[in-house]
C-alpha cells in the first residue's frame, strides 16, 4: 500500500507546477512592469491593482464558492445548468453591484487615492478591468469533470501570460498607469471564450437531488464563507493603499515589489497547505490519540520551511531583485528582507489553522485573527507611516501578523489544549535570527562573503533536512492510522 506521505508528495507536486507557473509568470511581469515605468508612475498603478483586488473580490462575493458547491452536489445535469444560471445571475448582480459604487465613487477616489494622478477617463478603464476580470474567473472555478481541475490551472497560467503581454505592450507602446486598466481589460475579455468554454466540460453528476438553486440562495451560502478571504484581502492591500495615501507613490512603487516577492512566497505556502487540509480532514478526528504528535510534526514542518524560505530567498534576494527590476530598485532589498520575518510569522500559524479548521471544524477563530490583525495594521499603518514611511509599515504588519498568530495559538490551546513548544519555536526562530544577525546586523555578506554564503547554505541543507524528516513522519501517522484496524 502506497502510504500518505507519498501520496501527499505526490498531490504537492501536481499542485506545485501550476502554482509555481503562475508565480514565476507574475514576477517576470512585475520585473517587466518595473523597468517599464519609473517609480513614481509604477506607484500610482500598484494603487490601481489594489482597487482592482478589492472590487473583484466584492464582485466575487462568495458566488464562486457557493456554485462550486451546488454544481458538485447536482444528480442530474439539469440540476448542474439551473445551478450555474443562478451562479451567474449572482455574479452578474455582485459586478453590477460594484459597477454602480465603483462610479459613484471614482471623484472621490480620484481626489483621495491618486491626488489627480489619473485622469477621469483612466477610472473607466479600471472599472472596465474589474468587470472583465470578475466575469473571467468565475468560469475556471466553478467547473466541473474530469479535465476540470487541469483546464483551471491552464486558465490561471494563460491569465499571467496575457497580463505579461500586456506589461510588455509598454516596451513597443508606451501608455503609462492611465491607459494600461484598458490594455488589461481588453486582455480579460480575449480570455472569456476559453474560460467559459471549461462550464460545457461533461461532468459525473454526484450526490442527491437538490431544492432548486436559486440566486438568493446561492449568496445566502457564499457570502458568509467570503468573510475570511474578504478580510485577508483587505490585510494584504490595505498597507500598500495606506503608504500611497499617506507617503508618496515611490515610497510605494519600493513597498510593491518587496511586497510582491515576498507574496508570492506566500502562494507558495498555499500549496502544502490545501494538501494537508485534504489529509487532516480524512484521517484525523478532534480527540485522536495522535494529535499532540502531529501538532508537533506540523509545526515543526511549517516553521523549518518558513525558516528554510527566509534563509534561501533572502540570500539571493540580494542579487535578484537589482537584476530583475533593475538598479532603481535596490532600494526594496532591506524591506523585502524584512517582511519575509513577516511572512515567517504568518508562515507558523497555518498548522493551527489547519487544526481548528480541518480538524475540530471550526472557522470562527480565524476569521476572528484575521479581523484582529486588520484592524492592528490599521491602527499602527496610521500612526507609524506618516513619520516613518516604509519602515512604518513593515512595522504594522509584522504587529499585526504577530496579533493573529498569538490568537490563533491561543485558539488551539483553549479548544484542543495544543501549543508549540520551546524547541519547536527554536526551529524557525533560530535560524532566522542567525540570517539576520549575518546579513543584517553583522553585514557578513560585505565583510567576509564567503563565510556568509557557507553559513547560509549550511543553514539551508538543515533546514531543508528538518523539514523532509517531518514530511515523511506526518505521512507515517496517517499510513498507522488507515493501517489501524
Amino acid at each position: 500500500m502506497v502510504g500518505h506521505g507519498a501520496t501527499l508528495l505526490r498531490s504537492g507536486g501536481i499542485k506545485a507546477a501550476t502554482t509555481g507557473a503562475v508565480a514565476m509568470l507574475g514576477l517576470a511581469a512585475t520585473a517587466v512592469l518595473a523597468r517599464s515605468l519609473d517609480q513614481a508612475a509604477l506607484g500610482v498603478f500598484a494603487l490601481v491593482l489594489a482597487v482592482v483586488q478589492i472590487g473583484t473580490m466584492l464582485a466575487d462575493g462568495g458566488t464562486n464558492l457557493a456554485t462550486t458547491r451546488f454544481v458538485a452536489a447536482a444528480a442530474a445535469n439539469a440540476e448542474r445548468r439551473q445551478a450555474l444560471a443562478s451562479g451567474l445571475r449572482a455574479r452578474l448582480l455582485m459586478t453590477g453591484g460594484v459597477l454602480v459604487v465603483g462610479t459613484a465613487l471614482m471623484p472621490w477616489l480620484l481626489d483621495v487615492l491618486y491626488h489627480g494622478a489619473l485622469p477621469s477617463r483612466a477610472f473607466l478603464w479600471v472599472l472596465a478591468w474589474i468587470v472583465a476580470k470578475s466575469l473571467f474567473l468565475f468560469a475556471p472555478a466553478v467547473a466541473r469533470g474530469r479535465m476540470a481541475w487541469a483546464l483551471e490551472g491552464g486558465l490561471l497560467v494563460l491569465e499571467s501570460l496575457a497580463i505579461l503581454a500586456a506589461y510588455t505592450s509598454l516596451q513597443i507602446w508606451p501608455c503609462g498607469p492611465s491607459g494600461l486598466p484598458l490594455r488589461l481589460a481588453l486582455a480579460y475579455l480575449l480570455l472569456l471564450p476559453p474560460a467559459w468554454a471549461c462550464l460545457r466540460l461533461p461532468t459525473v453528476p454526484a450526490g442527491a437531488p437538490e431544492v432548486p438553486v436559486t440566486v438568493r440562495r446561492l449568496l445566502a451560502f457564499g457570502l458568509p464563507l467570503v468573510l475570511n478571504s474578504s478580510i485577508f484581502l483587505l490585510l494584504t492591500w490595505t498597507d500598500r493603499i495606506m503608504i500611497g495615501v499617506l507617503s508618496s507613490p515611490g515610497d510605494l512603487a519600493i513597498y510593491f515589489i518587496a511586497a510582491n516577492l515576498a507574496g508570492a512566497g506566500r502562494v507558495l505556502f498555499s500549496i502544502p497547505e490545501q494538501v494537508l487540509y485534504s489529509h487532516l480532514a480524512a484521517h484525523t478526528r478532534a480527540g485522536d490519540p495522535g494529535l499532540p504528535r502531529l501538532h508537533k510534526h506540523l509545526f515543526r514542518l511549517f516553521s523549518s520551511l518558513g525558516a528554510l524560505f527566509v534563509v534561501a530567498v533572502g540570500a539571493i534576494g540580494i542579487i535578484v531583485i537589482p537584476l530583475l527590476y533593475g538598479e532603481t530598485y535596490a532600494a526594496s532589498v532591506w524591506p523585502f528582507q524584512l517582511l519575509l520575518v513577516v511572512l515567517l510569522v504568518r508562515v507558523v500559524s497555518i498548522p493551527a489553522s489547519l487544526l481548528l479548521i480541518g480538524v475540530h471544524e471550526r472557522t470562527v477563530e480565524t476569521r476572528d485573527a484575521l479581523a484582529l490583525a486588520f484592524a492592528m495594521n490599521v491602527l499602527v499603518n496610521l500612526l507609524l507611516i506618516p513619520p516613518f514611511g516604509l519602515v512604518g509599515a513593515i512595522i504594522g504588519s509584522l504587529l499585526a501578523f504577530l496579533t493573529a498568530t498569538g490568537y490563533l495559538w491561543w485558539s488551539l490551546w483553549r479548544v484542543a489544549g495544543l501549543r508549540p513548544g520551546v524547541a519547536d519555536l527554536a526551529t524557525s526562530l533560530l535560524p532566522a535570527a542567525l540570517w539576520l544577525a549575518i546579513v543584517g546586523a553583522l553585514r557578513l555578506d560585505r565583510i567576509a562573503p564567503w563565510f556568509a554564503w557557507v553559513a547560509q547554505g549550511l543553514l539551508i541543507v538543515g533546514l531543508a533536512f528538518v523539514a523532509w524528516r517531518q514530511i515523511t513522519r506526518i505521512g507515517l501517522i496517517g499510513a498507522e492510522k488507515a493501517a489501524a484496524p
